[in-house]
């Protein structure tokens, strides 16, 4: 894919084009998806999420106890079933929980806390809970994977992790479809002022194809700008927000490409929030671009000089390993 050029502030780790394999059930393949997301978080050479408590749902203790897929247990809370809490360099964790009945693998718990405040209470039939702190729960049973019957055709999970852990992404595909995709990131260029923030941390963990990546706008169903949620201000912890980018969405969904270059170009994307006592920019994703609607899933840029330094998901534009990105079996 022709390309303007881009410039990376971070220095990237990539574990991507994972293969999950065609299996028998959709069950089987959000075990193995799952499994795969969170090995790679913890599989990173530097500043990986580390598994600080977990259960397989027949025990739990420290340390990753989801050693294979087969470990990844769905079933109601108050059952024994799986979870595990990551943590990473910055000291912000995350629960997944598979508090759900095996008929809906496809529902997940996630809470992000920045300032790792749990009980540890944990059993093979209840995740432990935040104490204190801001965190924010994403799902509560909600569904983290979308899935068609095609889900069992198998696909690739794509993670990607800078050296300092500030950015983690995750694009999962099934039978050629982004069904789930994640962000965990810390802001650059953050505006300061009587409200502090003192954690730069932005989330997302979305399920439906219209939310993966994608512009607000496109159409009546809102995109991932209102996916967002600021869980860092003080005396909030759920502050709806809405990203904004330089360029206008008509020129994005128009995807005409740079008449003397023949590239598509990119914009950078902000962070602003809408909700009253918060409204305003207050700050920028780093090593993140919005491109054009009109680019496909797996495009990468540029195309001359060093290939494939950079890929797009949806409307996402993220840096890549230089390997041409792949998402079917």
């Amino acid at each position: 894919m022709p390309s303007d050029s881009f410039t990376k502030e971070k220095i990237w780790q990539f574990n991507v084009n994972q293969l999950h394999a065609a299996t028998d059930s959709v069950y089987h393949d959000c075990q193995l998806m799952l499994w795969q997301i969170v090995t790679a978080m913890t599989g990173f050479a530097s500043s990986a999420w580390v598994a600080r408590i977990s259960s397989d749902s027949v025990a739990e203790g420290a340390g990753n106890r989801w050693v294979s897929s087969a470990n990844v247990v769905w079933n109601t809370a108050g059952n024994a079933h799986s979870w595990i809490v990551l943590t990473n360099a910055a000291g912000w964790e995350i629960l997944f929980d598979c508090n759900a009945t095996v008929a809906n693998c496809s529902k997940l718990t996630i809470i992000f806390n920045p300032t790792a405040a749990w009980d540890n209470v944990g059993s093979n039939t209840a995740a432990p809970t935040p104490t204190a702190g801001k965190f924010y729960t994403f799902k509560t049973g909600g569904t983290w994977n979308t899935y068609a019957l095609t889900g069992i055709a198998g696909g690739r999970v794509h993670v990607m992790m800078t050296t300092d852990g500030q950015c983690t992404r995750v694009a999962a595909y099934s039978a050629g479809i982004l069904t789930t995709s994640m962000l965990f990131e810390t802001l650059t260029d953050v505006v300061a002022g009587v409200i502090p923030w003192a954690v730069p941390v932005v989330c997302l963990c979305n399920d439906a194809a219209a939310n993966h990546f994608t512009i607000a706008g496109l159409g009546t169903t809102l995109g991932f700008f209102t996916r967002y949620n600021d869980v860092s201000y003080a005396g909030t912890a759920t502050t709806e927000s809405t990203l904004v980018g330089p360029v206008p969405v008509t020129q994005l969904v128009a995807g005409v490409p740079n008449d003397i270059s023949g590239g598509y170009g990119g914009s950078q994307v902000g962070f602003a929030s809408t909700a009253a006592g918060f409204r305003g920019r207050h700050g920028r994703f780093q090593d993140m671009w919005i491109g054009s609607a009109s680019v496909t899933d797996g495009d990468t840029y540029p195309k001359t000089g060093t290939l494939y330094q950079f890929a797009q998901f949806h409307h996402m534009i993220t840096p890549w390993n230089s390997l041409t990105p792949v998402d079917k079996v």
